[in-house]
């Protein structure tokens, strides 16, 4: 076991007893409330400091810990074994279909929705009188809460509406895989049809997902597949299809996708410990109901 790994260890302890000593302290919170007369404000602003400290300890182990081993995995998942398609690690394009949901981001939102309202009506059933006839900064504060609170909710109505309006769309992938100087063919079938008149944009994009290395020891050479840094497109196609161009029956529409490929464009997949070649059909359309349609799919492209 060598020195990096032991300090790793070590600072992973350390933050997560820290973890422990945040949680003991939140749970003390109420007590602190009713039986100490710790004021209310300032008791929301210590369980909100507290939670982003659990957070960031809890980061700090992932960081220490796990990054390099995920980073390792998802480095050896993605490399082709002997004999093996280098698309074959994705069960997706195995099928030939790639999907698409807001089904995730909806739950996602309703969860953190659900727990800021119940804060906020906890708060005003215990203290709300106390809060109304509060000082300006407190009744600013509270606005601010309750502004949060609406925007929160919605972001997840329109994403829940988006969930419910158009469920599952699917990418048929018809050139399996794509390659350079080539074509890339597929379908993208939804289950309603575009606004008459307008157009489907949809758009073909390359891009290079470069990912941090950052050493959380002094010192430290060894380095590993860390948080996404950012993402640099080399490559974007944007292309209409006209409502003739659709076809479907009443049920559903199906979009033609059609690209031509560069030559010399990377593949898919990881370049080197730090670097993520990806690409993507992104789909865009305005329907009836007002609420657009807005979706993107993984796609394979590999070189001979």
């Amino acid at each position: 076991m060598n020195k990096s790994l032991i300090s790793r260890i070590l600072l992973s302890g350390v933050l997560g007893f820290l973890v422990l000593l945040f949680a003991a302290f939140l749970a003390n919170i109420p007590r602190l409330n009713a039986e100490e007369g710790l004021p209310l404000i300032p008791a929301l602003i210590s369980a909100e400091a507290v939670l982003i400290a659990i957070g960031l300890c809890g980061y700090g182990v992932y960081a220490l810990l796990l990054k390099q081993v995920i980073g390792r995995m998802r480095l050896e998942q993605s490399r082709p074994k002997s004999g093996e398609l280098p698309w074959a690690h994705n069960a997706e394009w195995l099928r030939r279909e790639v999907t698409h949901s807001s089904k995730g981001a909806a739950l996602f939102l309703w969860l953190f929705v659900a727990n800021w309202w119940a804060v906020l009506i906890f708060a005003a059933q215990d203290r709300g009188a106390e809060l109304a006839n509060g000082s300006l900064p407190i009744l600013l504060l509270c606005l601010v809460l309750v502004g949060i609170g609406i925007v929160s909710t919605w972001t997840a109505v329109r994403k829940t509406v988006q969930w419910l309006t158009y469920g599952r769309s699917v990418l048929e992938i018809e050139t399996l895989p794509g390659r350079p100087g080539g074509v890339f063919r597929g379908t993208v079938k939804i289950g309603f049809k575009p606004k008459r008149g307008r157009p489907v944009f949809v758009d073909l994009v390359g891009f290079t997902r470069h990912w941090s290395e950052q050493s959380y020891i002094p010192h430290e050479e060894e380095r590993g597949i860390g948080d996404v840094r950012n993402s640099v497109p080399f490559l974007q196609d944007e292309q209409k299809v006209s409502s003739n161009q659709l076809r479907g029956d009443g049920s559903g529409t199906d979009i033609p996708i059609q690209f031509k490929i560069p030559r010399d464009v990377p593949s898919s997949g990881l370049v080197d410990r730090d670097m993520e070649v990806i690409w993507k059909v992104k789909v865009r359309a305005t329907t009836p109901s007002g609420t657009d349609f807005d979706a993107e799919y993984e796609i394979p492209i590999y070189g001979n």
